[in-house]
């Protein structure tokens, strides 16, 4: 009965495109009185809070058997299968997934298990891009982005606007997402993009030209 309660909610939450539950509707959803659903769910937060665990117990279980098949110290090839297991995860469960971001994105104060989880991923992402013993670039936040907005392309079927086809769709969402991670480990710990020391002292050099101010390191 749980677990009928946690699937008619997100059924709920997802359909209504709410971040509240109504847990007068989910306790009609399955079946039973209210009181009843009360009984096992004291309140919206305590059901919010069990469709965290829910999802994230099942999330959780796909990336780390993917990582588990992944030989130990091949960091390209562990960022590509988190990668993978993440959207493979979304396509299986596209109402939960949904509902599991809606958590993550809430704001800070609320620390669902959902947003702890993904949080929980910064210095796991940042080791296998090789930045365990420098600063930490912009490269985790730009591989987060790229995953929420590359699953959310994959689920509202808008990726053949973009990505050149090549009749298996599996295989080019695939094989984008491994193009990805080889441009992100291209760049690499420390190789940034933008005007440096070098960048103004060459502008200067040149016939006519201001240079650029330098970005501070």
């Amino acid at each position: 009965m749980i677990d009928r309660m946690i699937l008619a909610a997100i059924d709920q939450l997802h359909e209504r495109r709410v971040t509240r539950i109504d847990m007068a509707d989910v306790a009609r959803r399955v079946g039973i009185d209210l009181d009843v659903a009360r009984t096992m769910f004291k309140d919206e937060d305590a059901l919010d809070e069990a469709i965290g665990t829910f999802g994230i117990a099942r999330l959780a279980d796909e990336m780390t058997r993917a990582l588990v098949a992944v030989p130990i110290g091949d960091d390209r090839a562990s960022l590509i299968a988190l990668a993978r297991a993440y959207i493979h995860f979304a396509l299986e469960n596209p109402k939960l997934y949904c509902v599991l971001t809606t958590q993550v994105l809430q704001p800070r104060q609320t620390d669902s298990i959902a947003r702890l989880y993904d949080a929980s991923f910064v210095p796991l992402v940042r080791r296998f891009l090789g930045e365990t013993d420098c600063p930490p670039s912009r490269r985790a936040v730009i591989a987060r982005a790229f995953l929420y907005g590359f699953t959310d392309l994959a689920l509202e079927d808008h990726l053949e606007l973009w990505l050149p086809s090549t009749g298996d769709s599996e295989a080019d969402l695939m094989a984008t997402v491994e193009d990805f991670v080889d441009l992100l480990l291209a760049a690499g710990p420390g190789k940034r993009t933008g005007a440096t020391q070098d960048d103004a002292a060459e502008a200067q050099a040149r016939p006519g030209a201001t240079a650029t101010p330098p970005r501070p390191a």
